[in-house]
């Protein structure tokens, strides 16, 4: 028996190759076709569309870090795991009831169509740039 939400990535990498071969986003009928995943990759396409995905690249390291500005703040997602800092992920993704969140979805759809905002950094910034989804040192000594 496969795990819940197992086609979503399925569907997202047959969503992917279309936009890489159209070079367009998504159309009216594309998100229709996969009812559970339909809101999602709506939202992750207003996401797209409201240029709120960022790609910061870090030097000499070479360094990325991307983050989506979703309805409740800044998420950091690491795509090549299908991670996210949002709750959505935390409480659905981890809980076997969805793949990806809406974040990786319109990360991975910019990424394709360079619809972001790129920032070039030195490596001195990752810290800056980073620090809100890194524990808190005083929160984890209180542990």
């Amino acid at each position: 028996m496969s795990k819940p939400g197992t086609k979503e990535l399925e569907f997202l990498q047959r969503i992917c190759d279309r936009i890489q071969e159209t070079g367009e986003l998504p159309s009216q009928r594309d998100l229709k076709l996969q009812p559970s995943f339909q809101k999602r990759l709506e939202k992750a396409v207003r996401i797209v569309e409201n240029r709120s995905v960022s790609k910061y690249t870090f030097t000499p390291s070479g360094r990325i870090v991307w983050t989506v500005k979703g309805r409740s703040g800044e998420y950091q997602t690491i795509p090549e795991t299908n991670f996210c800092s949002c709750d959505d992920f935390y409480f659905r993704v981890m809980g076997f009831k969805r793949q990806v969140c809406y974040h990786i979805i319109a990360q991975k759809i910019a990424d394709i169509l360079k619809l972001y905002i790129e920032h070039a950094l030195k490596d001195s910034d990752y810290d800056r740039i980073t620090e809100k989804w890194r524990l808190k040192e005083s929160s984890a000594s209180e542990e």
